[in-house]
This record gives C-alpha cells, sequence and structure tokens, in this order.
C-alpha cells in the first residue's frame, strides 16, 4: 500500500494500472457526496429556503464550501441547542429532497478520471449515504454527467432509509461483500469512513480520503486526494 500524506490523480492512477488483472473482477468503491459531487450550492440553496422561517442570517456562498453541515456554522450566533437542532433537522430535510438533487455539479477532473477507471476494466461501486428516496434522481444525475457506465460496469448502492448512519451503512456494505479482496480503492471524503474501511480491507486495497469538507475534524492518517485534475 502506498504510505504517503498526498496522492495525485497521476500516481492513483498508476497504482490502479499495476494492480489490474484483466481476467478478474475489480471494484473500486467511491462515495459521492462531497466526493464526487460538489453538494456546495445544494447546501446554500437549503439554507436560504429555511432562513426566513427561522430568521437566520445571511451567509456568503464561500461558508457553505468549507463546511459540512450548519449547525457549526450556526454555533458562534449562539443559538440554543433545542433551536439548533431544529433548525438543522429543517435544513437537512430540505437538503435532502430529490428536487434538489440536480443543483449538484461534478468536481473538476471527475469525468476524465471515472473514465480512466473505467477504460481499464475497473468495476465502479457508487456506495453513498443518500437514502432510497433520492435513488431515482441520483441516478439520473449520474447518467446526465456521463459517468454512470452501464448495470454491469458501475452500481448505485443506496441507504434503504434514513434511520441507518453513513458509517454503519457502509461498513456492513464492506463486512457482507462476496469478494473483498477484489476491492482495489476507495475514495471517500470522510476520515471515520476512511479508517474503517482501511481496518476491514486488505493491506494491499488503497483507502484515499478525498480532501474536501466532512462532518468533523477526525485526521486520517492515509493517503489524501486533493484534486480529481491530472497536476
Amino acid at each position: 500500500m502506498i504510505c504517503i500524506s498526498k496522492i495525485s490523480i497521476n500516481e492513483l492512477i498508476n497504482y490502479l494500472l499495476k494492480s489490474r488483472l484483466n481476467s478478474k473482477k475489480q471494484y473500486i468503491i467511491i462515495d459521492l457526496d462531497d466526493t464526487i459531487f460538489d453538494t456546495s450550492l445544494r447546501r446554500q440553496i437549503s439554507y436560504c429556503k429555511i432562513q426566513k422561517q427561522f430568521q437566520l442570517p445571511k451567509l456568503q456562498s464561500i461558508v457553505f464550501k468549507n463546511n459540512y453541515g450548519i449547525s457549526n456554522i450556526l454555533k458562534k450566533y449562539r443559538y440554543e441547542p433545542e433551536s439548533l437542532e431544529k433548525i438543522n433537522k429543517k435544513f437537512l430535510s430540505v437538503f435532502l429532497s430529490p428536487k434538489l438533487i440536480p443543483k449538484d455539479s461534478i468536481f473538476p477532473g471527475v469525468k476524465k478520471a471515472l473514465d480512466t477507471f473505467y477504460n481499464m476494466g475497473y468495476i465502479l461501486i457508487y456506495l453513498t449515504g443518500r437514502h432510497s428516496e433520492l435513488y431515482k434522481p441520483t441516478l439520473k444525475s449520474l447518467i446526465k454527467h456521463k459517468i454512470f457506465y452501464g448495470p454491469e460496469h458501475s452500481k448505485l448502492v443506496i441507504k434503504p432509509d434514513l434511520s441507518i448512519d453513513d458509517l454503519s451503512f457502509k461498513k456492513e456494505f464492506v463486512l457482507k461483500f462476496k469478494h473483498p479482496n477484489s476491492i482495489v480503492c476507495t475514495i471517500d471524503n470522510d476520515s471515520e469512513i476512511c479508517i474503517t474501511y482501511k481496518k476491514l480491507l486488505s493491506p494491499k486495497s488503497l483507502v484515499i480520503r478525498f480532501n474536501s469538507v466532512q462532518k468533523d475534524s477526525l485526521v486520517y492518517p492515509g493517503p489524501i486526494l486533493n484534486s480529481w485534475n491530472p497536476l
């Protein structure tokens, strides 16, 4: 396994080329939100939709680029915990609306990188914490951005409902995966999930954290991908 603090898309492609066994099915597990899709605009729109209801302060676009949710953003405004919980619950109900999924864009370089993985013969598993109500709009987004390569070469795996937390859902998926040694690489923006993958998978599997917003400040000690664009 590559033991470096940063990894470029060029280095990742070279690793995948060397690891590819043409006669065998091999998999790359990739997260969606804030790994492939930039959800900052969806966060901003969701916030604006509830702003008047809760008399929330006006925030600049950059705030949503740099923050995963709104709880940490609003803490400095000294909302009571109960009020903050209500605001966050309403925010999430809007943010996770099927109507807003099309607002997400893919990060620069994603399309070219995923095309390369597909052309190598890897099967791409989009493993996401989005729930079942978002399956159809999510699949449409993948098709729209031309990063769904048909059911034989790409799979969308989604949570059955919101009651399951992302970590438990992804952990269970990996534990039940029939061919865990065929998972060559995983890419996720959440450090806790990356650390869990590293514990569960073979040492030969490359576990990468994509450097974008995440739900906490936990540090992942493995390789970090800062951009999908080649150097």
